[in-house]
């Protein structure tokens, strides 16, 4: 039996060729309506009205305003898709924004951005504090060492001016195969953290102490202030893997107990060393 396809049959070809049409006509006809819109779009987009020509700085203190809206104006520059500004208060790159100014300073810890009008946006940073000084190697007084500002988690982010004296608590690396950079932590956080409070102990309960030095084999010093006007500074080994509560416990107990106690009080101007690094075990030695 000899089969027939539609196109075979005039009227029904017919049909087949309007159904088409009109389905390309309705698909063009959308489409048209979709440039249309898009591009309406864009130039409502335009406006100035809703884009962003003001844009505020809060909490700089010590970095330049000019120098954080540079690298805003940069973010905002140009356009989406060629259609749409980046200025757009309702499409602006928020969040780029905040990682440019997070990666182009590694003073600013936090950025928060707040749109105040479709004409104006806050962009509020905090900067890190240098709280403490790394510095490279430990040197004489009468050397001028290389040091940096780090903040409370033991980043390096600036350069520092040479202070003398112990106005900042230092951290000295000594370590042979020691990097670090600008921007990054010499040191894991937790333990930079660990130290930090280690230091607080020794300042609260037995002494203040300037500075720590970073050794070789997983070792540290504390260096202990000084009584008299002596060249060198009493120092407290310890080990980077020891209990700190509990090395600290004991040397505080040896410190209260005799005949350290007695010694410590009367001869603390010719203290050497009190070394902790030994489990449940405190040495120490005077001049």
């Amino acid at each position: 039996m000899r089969k027939h396809t539609v196109l075979q049959f005039p009227r029904l070809k017919e049909i087949y060729r309007k159904k088409r049409n009109a389905k390309i006509k309705k698909v063009g006809i959308i489409f048209l309506i979709f440039i249309l819109f898009i591009t309406g779009l864009s130039l409502l987009s335009t406006n100035k009205k809703i884009n962003i020509q003001t844009v505020n700085i809060n909490g700089n203190n010590v970095l330049i305003k000019n120098d954080i809206l540079k690298v805003v104006d940069q973010e905002l520059v140009g356009k989406y898709l060629f259609l749409f500004p980046k200025r757009n208060s309702f499409i602006y790159p928020g969040q780029k924004i905040k990682n440019s100014l997070l990666e182009s300073f590694n003073r600013i810890s936090d950025v928060q951005i707040a749109k105040d009008d479709l004409t104006t946006i806050t962009i509020s940073i905090k900067e890190r504090t240098g709280i403490y000084l790394f510095c490279d190697q430990e040197g004489s007084e009468e050397e001028a060492e290389d040091c940096y500002y780090i903040d409370d988690v033991g980043l390096i982010f600036s350069e520092a001016p040479y202070f003398s004296g112990n106005i900042y608590f230092k951290f000295y690396d000594n370590r042979k195969d020691k990097s670090h950079k600008i921007g990054e932590n010499f040191i894991d956080k937790d333990e930079f953290v660990r130290l930090v409070n280690f230091k607080k102990y020794l300042d609260q309960y037995i002494i203040r102490n300037n500075a720590l030095i970073l050794k070789n084999n997983e070792e540290y010093e504390f260096v202990l202030d000084k009584m008299a006007d002596e060249d060198q500074f009493p120092k407290i080994f310890i080990n980077k893997n020891s209990d700190f509560e509990k090395i600290l416990n004991n040397l505080l107990s040896a410190i209260e107990t005799e005949p350290f106690a007695s010694e410590y009080k009367k001869n603390y101007n010719n203290l050497e060393y009190i070394d902790l690094r030994f489990e449940n075990k405190v040495y120490y030695k005077f001049k």
